[in-house]
């Protein structure tokens, strides 16, 4: 996939094509597309659906205190990850496997912005991440069999180091 196929700046619409940032109208977007239900997900198990356990695991950050701006951010990257999810034919919990993570990585590795420069290594670390978090909250909740992100490594950040003042600057 490459940008036309997927722009982070767009999120997935209802019937599974991407929407631009102005036609998003958040908590009115159904769970469940039309073309999960063609791919296999029948309306019995829309509870099992990416989206419909993302949703949950917010509500669970919410209601522990999480601020509106973390819930925001993590609704956001999580999403593109249900984007390329659902372009990948995948839609449950039960469908991700540590595989698939790994795809999903190479793609952010792969991935080119507007300027033609790739995504910043902590840009991609704060993508895959809360993703590692989701997976372990879902298992703990017994949504799925086993976490597939443990043994995912994220990528390296490189942290710089402060600026110090030299004498004669004090």
């Amino acid at each position: 996939m490459d940008r036309e196929d997927f722009p982070f700046q767009m999120g997935c619409r209802q019937d599974g094509f991407l929407r631009r940032r102005h036609e998003k109208k958040i908590g009115q977007e159904s769970n469940v597309s039309p073309s999960q239900t063609r791919q296999g997900v029948s309306p019995g198990q829309r509870a099992a659906t990416l989206e419909l356990t993302l949703d949950k695991y917010l509500n669970h950050l919410a209601v522990k205190g999480y601020a509106d701006s973390t819930l925001r951010v993590r609704r956001v990257h999580m999403r593109m990850f249900l984007c390329w999810c659902s372009k990948s034919g995948i839609y449950t919990p039960f469908q991700v496997t540590k595989t698939v993570l790994e795809g999903y990585q190479r793609f952010l590795f792969d991935y080119r912005k507007k300027c033609g420069r790739p995504l910043a290594v902590a840009s991609q670390h704060a993508r895959l991440a809360p993703l590692k978090v989701w997976f372990r909250w879902m298992a703990h909740r017994n949504h799925i069999a086993e976490d597939p992100a443990p043994e995912l490594e994220l990528p390296r950040v490189g942290y710089k180091l402060p600026s110090v003042l030299n004498k004669g600057k004090r």
